[in-house]
């Protein structure tokens, strides 16, 4: 089995929403997190992660800020909460780009 590398200091994280994002009354408890990860990582976070609605955004839109992701130099992809519509966004992911970067 590969595994990743583990991360390290200044490492990339991606975030992004393929289902929910994080809405005005998570967002404090969001901020504190994200805050805490900045204390050792860098973030690239896509503008989806801060939505309002049930769904993040529409199903293009997630999928290419997911893929969109898969070409920054990342160590980790994180997909910040839900997982309700998740399930919309399976056949767009570059399972490819996904396999060749072999990150978290």
């Amino acid at each position: 089995m590969l595994y990743p590398k583990f991360l390290k200091k200044d490492d990339i994280i991606g975030i992004t929403a393929l289902s929910s994002g994080v809405g005005i009354n998570d967002l404090p408890e969001t901020k504190i997190s994200l805050n805490h990860l900045k204390k050792n990582y860098r973030l690239i976070i896509t503008p989806n992660v801060y939505s309002e609605g049930y769904v993040s955004s529409d199903i293009k839109t997630r999928i290419e800020e997911f893929n969109n992701l898969l070409n920054e130099d990342i160590s980790m992809l994180y997909n910040i909460r839900g997982g309700d519509f998740l399930y919309e966004t399976l056949d767009g992911l570059d399972y490819q780009k996904i396999k060749k970067k072999n990150i978290w």
